[in-house]
Order: structure tokens, then C-alpha cells, then sequence
């Protein structure tokens, strides 16, 4: 997973000393001033919010990614974040979801498919989500969108790729030679 510098402000909630933001939570030690968000990037601020433009309900935990969880068998990592970034709040949520994007890795369509697919429905256990990075989804969508097309299924809004951030803080696409892993 490649992380870049900046952070994206989308949503701001406060609650005392720690602002949350769409899933982010930055402590601040004191309540935030107006002074405070101007290190942080607003460009995400003039389109769409990407997928968790939420806070959860639900708190986040650590889970194993489940052994009948086929479509992200074989990652570099064994424990997931639930919610997940899909909003699933329940493995079997998220078990259920996933079994219909199984066919599409199997097609291997893209180098990358599995890494879109489970940096969204089993992401790697972090305080902060990572999202997939724009670039990452357009890649896996032009490579992947006319096999679905073939079989009747439009690319899903669900993950429509303008939902996500442009290489800012984001999981990207893996280069030739890294086995397509995640870097960090």
C-alpha cells in the first residue's frame, strides 16, 4: 500500500479533542480552531465523497479475514477492519457482498482486481481507512468493465471510481515487479 502525505478533510464532526473525519479521527489534544484543518488538503471538497461518508455506527474492530472469504484469500495481511469500507458492519455482510465479485477475479482481467476488490471489502486493519486510490479503480474498471458488460452487468456505483481519492493517502496500483502486493 503506498500512502502519500496529505490527508483529505470530507466530513468534520467534532467530539471534544478528537475531530472525526469520514471514518478519520485526528486528535488535536484540545478543541480544534479554524486554524487547525488548514494543513489538510480540500480538494476532495469539490466532488463527490467517497464510499464511508459516514461515521458508523458501529465501532471499528479488527477481524481475521474469514477462511470462506474466496475472494481475498492469499493478501499479504490476515486481519480486516469492519466496518469495511463497503459500510458492512458484519462479516457476513461483507461475506455475502463479496461472493458476487469472486467471478470477476477469477477472470483476470487486471493484475489489480483483487487488490480494489479487498482494499474495499476486507481492508487492511488500520486506525484510518485507506481507500483505493482513483487511479487504482479507473485501471481495474477499463481492464475489467467490458468483461461485465459481456455478461449483462454495468460497473457497479457502488464502487464508481469518482468516489475515490486522486493518489492522495490511497492504496494504489502495484507495479510489475512488487508481485502486486501492499506497500506501506
Amino acid at each position: 500500500m503506498l500512502l502519500t502525505s496529505q490527508c483529505i478533510v470530507l466530513l468534520c464532526v467534532c467530539f471534544g479533542s478528537v475531530e472525526y473525519v469520514s471514518g478519520f479521527a485526528f486528535s488535536f489534544g484540545r478543541h480544534p480552531g479554524p486554524g487547525d484543518w488548514a494543513q489538510f488538503s480540500t480538494a476532495a471538497l469539490d466532488g463527490p465523497l467517497p464510499v464511508l461518508a459516514r461515521a458508523s455506527a458501529f465501532a471499528t474492530s479488527c477481524v481475521p479475514i474469514p477462511r470462506n472469504m474466496s475472494l481475498c484469500q492469499g493478501l499479504e495481511y490476515s486481519r480486516m477492519r469492519l466496518p469495511n469500507l463497503l459500510e458492512h458492519d458484519t462479516i457476513d455482510e461483507a461475506l455475502e457482498q463479496s461472493a458476487s465479485w469472486v467471478h470477476l477475479h477469477k477472470l483476470r482481467c487486471h493484475a489489480d482486481t483483487q487488490k480494489f476488490l479487498c482494499s474495499l471489502f476486507a481492508p487492511v486493519c488500520l486506525e484510518t481507512p485507506i481507500f483505493p486510490c482513483r487511479s487504482l479503480c479507473e485501471a481495474v474498471r477499463g481492464a475489467c468493465e467490458s468483461a461485465m458488460l459481456k455478461f449483462g452487468y454495468p460497473w457497479p456505483d457502488m464502487v464508481s471510481c469518482d468516489k475515490f481519492p486522486e493518489d492522495d493517502m490511497c492504496v494504489t496500483a502495484g507495479d510489475r515487479d512488487d508481485g502486486g502486493q501492499f506497500f506501506v
